[in-house]
């Protein structure tokens, strides 16, 4: 898990956090249209930032999942795509992680596509081959004074499953790693956003304080047929959702 520390202007009110993921370029089926839309979305909006989930490539190999032969773009390729449409907007760019896909080329060579991207774009910084643990600061806190400071827990994911509460269930077991106020998800394919609360141990008063969480599932970039529609698989949501931050009192939501 990586601390990635972000202090953003004081002048921001709000922020609109695009979790993006799952793009899979390489694959015949990527939505390459969809992301470029999203992309400029973000460009063009200045309170809007994005996390990027992971499996942003789709590096199929030869003994793994997945069509190699039928790949649009070669490993490199594949990089570079994701190097030119990220690079309109790396400063908007929160941190990224590593997924699954990109984990076969590393597992099989030792090389890190992602972290190479990363470097491209100098956002090493906020890169995780893992997870990363977000603070997201930005604004005026009216109660304690100084930045507002959200928590943010980042990971691609893992696991399989094909039912809606298995893929849910996956989220909601972050909780079980930290305590911080939003977590998000990809890996799913799943769209999704769920709220619950919990109570905090305020050591200081000595007494239980009730706290919110929010948990967030990123979708795909995907039209469907190849791997999923041979193994009888859902369509993907191409929705990706926008975590929603204020300034001035800590409140955060998420629409997709």
């Amino acid at each position: 898990m990586k601390p990635v520390v972000l202090e953003l202007p004081e002048s921001l009110e709000r922020m609109d956090i695009h979790l993006l993921g799952d793009w899979h370029i390489g694959d015949p089926l990527c939505d390459l249209v969809s992301v470029a839309e999203k992309l400029d979305e973000i460009r063009d909006n200045p309170s809007a930032y994005c996390i990027l989930g992971g499996d942003l490539c789709d590096m199929a190999l030869r003994d793994s999942i997945g069509d190699v032969h039928g790949a649009r773009l070669s490993p490199m390729g594949q990089v570079e795509r994701v190097v030119s449409l990220i690079k309109p907007v790396r400063e908007k760019v929160l941190c990224m992680v590593r997924g699954n896909h990109e984990n076969r080329v590393y597992k099989s060579t030792g090389i890190d596509p992602l972290a190479f991207a990363a470097s491209e774009l100098g956002l090493s910084e906020r890169y995780s081959d893992t997870s990363a643990l977000m603070f997201v600061q930005f604004g005026h806190d009216i109660k304690h004074g100084g930045l507002m400071q959200y928590t943010v827990y980042v990971t691609h994911g893992a696991g399989s499953g094909r039912k809606e509460g298995g893929k849910l269930q996956r989220l909601a077991d972050l909780q079980n790693i930290i305590d911080c106020d939003i977590y998000c998800h990809n890996h799913t394919h799943l769209p999704a956003i769920f709220p619950t609360c919990s109570y905090r141990i305020d050591y200081g008063h000595r007494q239980p304080v009730l706290v919110e969480h929010l948990f967030v599932n990123g979708g795909a970039s995907l039209s469907y047929g190849g791997y999923a529609d041979a193994g009888g698989f859902k369509p993907a949501g191409k929705r990706h959702p926008v975590i929603h931050l204020t300034s001035g009192r800590k409140h955060f939501t998420a629409t997709l």
